[in-house]
């Protein structure tokens, strides 16, 4: 792969911005909605002895569903702080940044899906469908031409909404395992979302999942595209 007239680099890969572009907003916010629709099905189902049972790594259920409502919630923040500058260009670009902006980034994101478990008050199971209705109405008010604080820089209101999929696609399945049911199919999401994750990881990670992929071979114990 070549780019700027040179080879590209041996560990990201060169320039694929194009690739992973922002879709069209009306499209990223349609598979929003359509993962978002995946995710509260699958809270409307869990039964109330459920939310105390182990979630993913420190968290419970009840933690796990607070974390990934963080999803919706930072939107409107990312709304409600306009800036005047795109710092992050795309998804992959945002996760490589804030991935690696702190070496303690995996214990303050633990602590604060401890945090969003606590906020989803009594009845979390109507809190979540009052949340979500109320930011995807939110979104149809939109232009798609929005800029907006986030954790890394200013981001257009497309290429932030790919991050908030990747979060709400990956930690639906993670709530399903949890969960012990099958993961719900979120079809064109869940293409979008395994492409940016694969774009936000080293060569050598991306050629190790495919060859997975494909039998070729065994992925490595522990492996992880985001360490």
């Amino acid at each position: 792969l070549f780019h700027d007239g040179g080879p590209a680099g041996p560990h990201r890969g060169g320039d694929m911005t194009s690739l992973v572009a922002p879709l069209p907003y009306d499209e990223v916010v349609e598979l929003l909605a359509e993962a978002s629709a995946a995710f509260v099905d699958t809270v409307v189902g869990i039964t109330s002895d459920e939310w105390s049972e182990p979630g993913l790594g420190v968290w419970n259920v009840r933690e796990l569903v607070g974390h990934t409502m963080r999803a919706f919630s930072t939107v409107h923040r990312f709304l409600d702080e306009p800036v005047d500058r795109v710092e992050v260009e795309t998804a992959p670009d945002y996760f490589r940044i804030a991935l690696g902006s702190s070496p303690g980034i995996h214990d303050q994101v633990a602590d604060r899906g401890r945090e969003a478990g606590v906020l989803l008050g009594d009845d979390p199971v109507a809190g979540v469908v009052e949340d979500v209705s109320r930011l995807l109405g939110r979104l149809g008010e939109m232009t798609g031409d929005e800029i907006g604080v986030t954790a890394v820089g200013g981001m257009v209101l497309p290429a932030y909404l790919d991050t908030r999929l990747v979060e709400l696609v990956v930690h639906l399945s993670a709530l399903c395992l949890a969960l012990g049911r099958p993961a719900p199919d979120p079809g064109r999401a869940g293409v979008r979302v395994a492409a940016l994750v694969l774009a936000s990881a080293s060569v050598e990670d991306r050629d190790t999942v495919v060859r997975a992929m494909l039998g070729r071979a065994d992925l490595p114990p522990g492996f992880n595209v985001w360490p």
